[in-house]
């Protein structure tokens, strides 16, 4: 009996979300469109590492967008947009109506950032 390949997701993007201390890291495959993304791995990384983890990605072929206070997004290659344009238009609302301390909403672009 033949027994099928075993084919591993292929992590794409990695999402990086800042905490007071720590960084939420979800490596994840986003195949073709942001309605397919899959969480392949999750893990909590100190935040002092966050510059080091983004500077690896940089120097292995990962396009880098960096948002503070909230976090960064790498891509492998180029990035992909991750949005519709509804939902663009509804991110940028909520952080209208919720600003963030810190956060330039103006130098976002919210089909990639946040």
């Amino acid at each position: 009996m033949k027994q099928a390949a075993i084919t591993r997701p292929k992590i794409t993007r990695i999402d990086f979300a800042l905490t007071s201390d720590l960084v939420v890291v979800n490596k994840i495959d986003d195949g073709t469109t942001a309605r397919t993304a899959v969480v392949v791995d999750s893990s909590i990384k100190e935040r002092a590492k966050l510059d080091e983890m983004l500077s690896w990605c940089e120097a292995n072929g990962w396009s880098v967008r960096r948002y503070f206070p909230l976090g960064a997004r790498a891509w492998k290659g180029q990035p992909r947009v991750i949005r519709t344009r509804d939902q663009i238009r509804k991110k940028h609302a909520d952080l209208t109506n919720h600003p963030v301390d810190g956060l330039q909403l103006h130098a976002l672009d919210l089909a990639y950032d946040c």
